[in-house]
């Protein structure tokens, strides 16, 4: 198996320059930096800890890129990207959280009374409908039923039966 410069890959690594590029720079193909990564744990540990190291420092970038570049559009490009790549190399110090623990109490004896005694209350009432009964429809047969009909039949002229 060839033998790499594994110290400049660390250095590299550090600076936050990619595997694919640091293969490029150890004149190695990339598929065999990551073998060679997988096949030396101690290897892989230190450049994997440099990359950490570099997404460190690549935040810290951010405190200075309005500074860098001159450009409005071009600096907000950049510190989106680092944030984004930040998020998804490191998740856990950059990324997105969402903390769903809970830690209260729920007594389900105390909510399920508070429950029943709310509804109880609305159960036992009987619904009351007040109207009036009518009990010949015919004399209300030909009389319009709102106002607009009455408006309306002023104007329109009535059959004669």
């Amino acid at each position: 198996m060839k033998v790499i410069d594994e110290k400049l890959a660390i250095d590299m690594a550090a600076s936050g320059v990619s595997l694919k590029k640091i293969a490029t720079a150890l004149g190695v193909s990339h598929q065999f930096l990551y073998e060679y990564r997988e096949n030396n744990p101690a290897f892989g540990d230190k450049i994997a800890r440099a990359a950490e190291a570099a997404i460190d420092a690549l935040v810290d970038e951010l405190l200075t890129v309005d500074e860098d570049i001159p450009d409005v559009q071009r600096a907000r490009l950049r510190s989106e990207n680092i944030k984004w790549v930040a998020s998804k190399r490191k998740p856990k110090n950059y990324g997105d959280r969402i903390d769903l623990n809970v830690d209260g109490q729920i007594s389900l004896t105390a909510a399920l009374d508070a429950a029943r005694s709310r509804v109880l209350p609305i159960r036992d009432q009987h619904i009351i409908i007040e109207g009036q009964v009518i009990d010949n429809i015919d004399e209300f047969k030909n009389e319009p039923t709102d106002s607009l009909s009455v408006a309306g039949s002023a104007s329109t002229p009535q059959k004669e039966s």
